[in-house]
Formats: C-alpha cells, structure tokens, sequence
C-alpha cells in the first residue's frame, strides 16, 4: 500500500464490499469490483456510491490515475439481470428507470463511470469477462488493458434491451460505424485480440500481467505533470462535446486551467529540469 497525503480524506462510502477501494502505488487510486460470484454485475444504487467518490478522487490533488479492474473471471458483466427483472416485472420499467420513468443512470452512467466526464485519467485493467454495462464503462476509459482469454461484448440486443448508458454513441465516435455495428447489433462477444483490432483495446497480455501493466501504466502517468495530463483530459472531454475543431481547440485554451498551466509551477520546473538535465519533481496540480 503506497503511503499518501490527502488535502481531504475519501469519503466514508458504504460499498458492503463489493467494491474495494485501494491506493496500491503513489497517485493512483485503483477500484476492484467485488462480487466475483455474480461476474461483479452491480445494482443501480451502486452508480451514485460511486459518484461520491469518484468525484472526490477527481477534486484531490493526490490522485493522478484511477485504474479499475475486477475480481474473480469477470471485469464486470454490467447491472444484475435478476434486479432488472424483477423490476420490469413490477412495472417500474428496469434497473435503470426511477418510479417516475425517468433515467437514474443519467448523469455518470453504469456504475458511475460509463457516462462520468473525469479529469483524472482511467485505466480498465480487463481480467475477465466485460459485457453489458461493463462494456460500456470499457468504452469510456481513457485506456484499456485486456487477459488474453478476456471477452468483450455489447450483448444487449439479446436481451431486449440496448446499450444506454454511453457506449454507442462513444463508440461510433471512437471506432467507425461499421466496427461500432458489429458489436452492437450482432451482439456477440469478442476476443481481446479483436477488442484490440477494432480499437477497442490498447494491450493484450497474459491473464497474470493485466493488473501490473495497468499500475505500470498509471506509474508512467504520474511520472509526467499533473498539470499537463489534466489539460490533456480536458481536450479529450471538450473535443466529445464541441463538435467544431476550432470551437474545441479555443475553448481549452482559453480556459482557465489552461491559463492557470502556463504560470504554474510545474512548467516551469519542467522547463528547468530539462535544462539541468534531470528528472522533474512534479507538485500536485492547482488547477
């Protein structure tokens, strides 16, 4: 367990275990879904525990990386079946809708993430199955680490239902509408090696070596400025929301955090380690 200093504490989420929230390196928060025996498929109330802390991790200037991963053969198989049956049977129209019909799920997505807009970067360290919703939050990280027996898949189609929470239209973005297409409508998992092929995925590697890449990964991350990575985040997020390049490149650059970069204390330690020949010693970011 790496030794850390937060300006807050993390909140006092009660996740009953299910999932597990560690700091196993310097900077990097790493969340593990934990119900192994239910291929780690969560509940609707889990998206706004989430939110909670992610959304502190995102505000402390301690943490440079997320990574995420699963426990057991699964990455995560996306919300409990069983519960959206259940619900639907009683006419409150699944998982994802509130007594009033309207979408719970609106604002960050399954479990909190397939939808969430982070300035901090996410790493999916996908051990095993990522299907459904688990899929979906896949698609939203910045990058994707797969098992080389891990399959990844949208098979909502199957199921009556469709894939809301954010992968279709990131995908279709991401990927081209023919690959996004083959996912989404055939419904059929896919090999990490096609994941990879498609652009879904960046590495695939041994099953073993899935969770030490991506902390290796995130370790590379927090080795460069914070302030750099936050700004590089926000042109990720701004150019999926400003569909004109110009509008989206302006927009970053005259932000604040962008003005708050180019006095800051990191680029000129940047500037001056390059100079002196030496690795820079980075501060938390300010912006």
């Amino acid at each position: 367990m790496a030794s850390h200093n937060f300006k807050t504490p993390p909140p006092k989420v009660d996740f009953n275990n299910e999932v597990i929230m560690t700091f196993p390196i310097p900077h990097t928060l790493l969340v593990t879904f934990n119900r192994p025996k239910q291929l780690n498929t969560f509940f609707t109330e889990l998206g706004a525990k989430m939110s909670v802390y992610l959304d502190w991790a995102d505000q402390e200037p301690e943490i440079w990386c997320i990574v995420l991963t699963g426990n057991g053969r699964a990455f995560s198989c996306g919300g409990d079946l069983k519960a959206w049956l259940a619900a639907t049977k009683e006419g409150k129209g699944g998982i994802s809708q509130t007594e009033e019909g309207g979408n719970v799920m609106s604002k960050t997505g399954a479990a909190g993430l397939s939808r969430r807009v982070s300035v901090t970067p996410i790493i999916a360290a996908v051990n095993g199955l990522a299907l459904g919703g688990g899929m979906e939050i896949v698609v939203n990280c910045d990058l994707v680490i797969a098992a080389e027996d891990a399959l990844l898949g949208l098979p909502e189609v199957k199921r009556g239902v469709f894939a809301s929470q954010g992968a279709l239209n990131r995908l279709i973005r991401n990927i081209g509408r023919q690959r996004a297409s083959e996912l989404a409508l055939l419904g059929l998992p896919v090999t990490a090696a096609h994941a990879y092929h498609l652009g879904v995925v960046n590495r695939v590697v041994p099953k073993d070596q899935v969770l030490p890449t991506a902390l290796n990964w995130a370790a590379e991350i927090c080795k460069n400025s914070p302030d750099s990575v936050k700004l590089t985040k926000m042109a990720f997020n701004t150019s999926m929301q400003i569909a004109d390049l110009e509008e989206s490149v302006t927009a970053v650059n005259d932000s604040k955090e962008s003005q708050g970069l180019s006095v800051g204390d990191n680029v000129k330690e940047g500037m001056t380690a390059f100079v002196e020949r030496r690795e820079p010693r980075w501060t938390s970011s300010k912006l």
